[in-house]
């Protein structure tokens, strides 16, 4: 079945800035713009058949950039600093602004809203984002559409599990004179895709409760449903310069 592409949607902006009245000694400070998105394309699963996202939601515990080659937590000096719920520290190699944060990943809000973070002048290749279960025990929960029988039937799956997601790809360079743009990209279209999620719901692999596909309990050919689909969500990270859509 054909694919249709559907439009990136940037998520979870972070934006990482100067710190009015912060000593950054000899170092530039610029500033970052960060996304996480769900896309390029709409989930699928081995037969190729679309399994729409309806909702989505991700427990975050913290995001870390880490720093440009030859640059170093000191020339941040008096990085560390509390805002709030949040805090963020320049550490090792790394700058690390800590929640946890609740983000509707359809929505792009985050609760509590999210903080500003100082950031040398550099090139930035990595970042990382911590995944962690809720108070309820769910780090990530998902709710949309198959067709059973031919008929758009709901699904909900709830993954428990705490791990980072890296993201790696195009270099982002942030200058002192402007805003740069990076999205974290997640591509669900591999989440599901070597599953027959179709054929297992069809067969009875995936129990039905109140006429929701509940894909947490899966059996026969889904059984190991929930470690694939976290393993194929950890490893679908990348790293994109949103500028060059402009």
């Amino acid at each position: 079945m054909k694919r249709t592409p559907t439009r990136l949607v940037p998520l979870l902006p972070i934006a990482l800035a100067a710190c009015s009245g912060l000593d950054t000694g000899n170092a530039e400070v610029a500033t970052v713009e960060l996304a996480l998105a769900a896309g390029p394309a709409t989930p699928v699963d081995s037969a190729g058949t679309e399994l729409p996202i309806a909702t989505a939601f991700a427990q975050v515990r913290h995001v870390e950039l880490y720093l440009p080659a030859g640059t170093a937590c000191t020339d941040l000096p008096g990085l560390s600093a509390v805002e709030g719920d949040h805090t963020v520290v320049c550490d090792g190699d790394k700058i690390r602004a800590r929640g946890p944060w609740k983000v509707d990943l359809l929505s792009r809000q985050a609760t509590p809203p999210l903080p500003l973070v100082p950031v040398v002048a550099g090139t930035y290749r990595r970042v990382d984002v911590r995944l962690e279960k809720d108070a309820l025990g769910v780090t990530l929960s998902l709710t949309g559409t198959l067709p059973l029988g031919g008929v758009p039937t709901p699904y909900a799956l709830d993954l428990d599990f705490e791990e980072n997601v890296r993201f790696e790809g195009q270099a982002i360079t942030a200058s002192p004179d402007a805003v740069a743009h990076a999205v974290l990209a997640l591509d669900p279209s591999t989440w599901f895709v070597s599953l027959p999620i179709v054929a297992c719901a069809e067969s009875g692999d995936l129990e039905i409760d109140d006429g929701v596909i509940e894909m947490d309990d899966a059996g026969g050919a889904c059984e190991d449903l929930e470690d694939i689909v976290r393993a194929a969500l950890v490893g679908s990270g990348s790293l994109e310069d949103d500028d060059d859509d402009d």
